[in-house]
């Protein structure tokens, strides 16, 4: 949609609410004026490549979200935001570089923050969300963090969604007991030069019943991981992850998983419930495979995968328990 604005005006202080979502505009954006706008949504907009989204002066902002945009900068006042989400689509990442993200006076967000998206971003300080304890969604992508530095959400007890792709972090610390998604991934071309993130459980907990999806790769745990509780669960993917030699992953009672992947797991016996999989991969690089035993699969109740399997590999595996039907 082209939207044009009459006789050159622009939006001026009156404006509390903004979404502009698939549009081109005759002229630049311009919103410096509106210093009492609460809520923004900018999507598939097109600014000049050196282009500064100045909000320093919108303190009175809840809700900011930029997505799939080629900005160059954005300042903004964190003292009201509820929710700050930043994302971009895969196909547009690699043409797009990172907009870098201010905070007026030095400010950061607060306890009121909700939701955050921090994806194909830099920021002007090392990111500090330990006062932000209210938190309920955090996605974090393509960040830099210093090397040693420990991301602490143990306080976090009202998480629901934890998304971590593509970073170098060292060790991050969770309250497991409300989270549905904890999906820690990282691509390829960035595994043999990240060391494995860290990831510890506040106060010896780990994920419970509300958990439906989980992903653990390049991860170490400080303690042995613990699903058979998380019989919601439906999609897994383990990856380069230890487990002790006579460990028995077992899903049996995981009756809604829909995929599985386990990539490079030197994992002993795994149990599943196949009657809804679509997806199940067992995978393993050449340099791993000499060295590590076949991984046995057994079907809970002896049943078999059914006619939902979509895709299907097994490397590495003992067969005598897998047949389709």
């Amino acid at each position: 949609m082209e939207v044009t604005f009459a006789q050159g005006e622009q939006f001026t202080d009156k404006l509390r609410e903004l979404s502009l979502i698939n549009v081109t505009f005759n002229e630049t954006l311009n919103i410096r004026q509106c210093d009492k706008l609460q809520k923004l949504q900018l999507a598939t907009l097109t600014f000049p490549d050196d282009f500064h989204l100045d909000l320093s002066s919108c303190t009175d902002l809840t809700e900011v979200t930029l997505q799939n945009l080629r900005l160059h900068h954005v300042t903004i006042a964190p003292a009201q935001v509820e929710k700050f989400w930043v994302y971009i689509k895969a196909d547009m990442l690699e043409k797009t570089p990172p907009m870098e993200v201010t905070f007026a006076r030095g400010e950061q967000f607060t306890e009121k923050l909700r939701k955050l998206s921090l994806y194909n971003v830099t920021l002007n300080e090392t990111l500090n969300i330990r006062q932000c304890d209210k938190l309920q969604k955090l996605r974090l992508g393509t960040l830099t963090f210093p090397d040693d530095f420990h991301l602490d959400l143990s306080s976090f007890t009202d998480l629901t969604a934890v998304t971590l792709r593509n970073l170098r972090l060292h060790h991050v610390t969770i309250a497991p007991a409300q989270v549905e998604v904890f999906w820690v991934y990282i691509k390829d071309d960035m595994l043999e030069k990240t060391p494995p993130m860290e990831v510890t459980f506040a106060q010896g907990e780990q994920f419970t019943e509300k958990l439906r999806k989980l992903s653990l790769y390049n991860v170490t745990l400080n303690e042995t991981l613990n699903i058979r509780q998380c019989e919601k669960l439906q999609e897994l993917w383990l990856g380069t992850l230890t487990f002790p030699d006579d460990f028995h992953l077992d899903l049996s009672s995981c009756t809604d998983l829909a995929e599985i992947y386990f990539v490079n797991l030197r994992l002993l016996h795994v149990t599943i419930a196949p009657a809804q999989l679509e997806v199940f991969c067992v995978s393993i690089n050449n340099q791993m495979r000499k060295k590590t035993p076949p991984m046995e699969v057994t079907f809970a109740n002896g049943e078999h995968f059914t006619k939902k399997l979509r895709k299907q590999r097994m490397d590495n595996v003992r067969r005598t328990t897998c047949t389709l039907s």
